[in-house]
């Protein structure tokens, strides 16, 4: 998701406890959509990472996201 400024990459948790994994993908994920977008070349970005959970005992996480904010 784009919106010309900020990209999300945004995938399922399907790595179980190694979040790293989810975290990697959403990250490769949101990078494929900047390249699309901007094409190649040299970026200074913002990078957060966030985990949507459902919250239960114990809680689980439900997707990862990455989003890279241009500076």
């Amino acid at each position: 998701m784009s919106d010309g400024k900020h990209v999300i990459g945004q995938v399922p948790a399907t790595h179980g406890k190694d979040h790293h994994r989810g975290f990697n993908d959403a990250m490769e994920d949101a990078l494929g959509q900047l390249s699309k977008e901007v094409g190649a070349g040299h970026y200074a970005v913002d990078v957060v990472y966030s985990a949507h959970v459902d919250v239960s005992n114990p809680g689980t996480v439900a997707f990862y996201s990455v989003t890279l904010t241009r500076q």
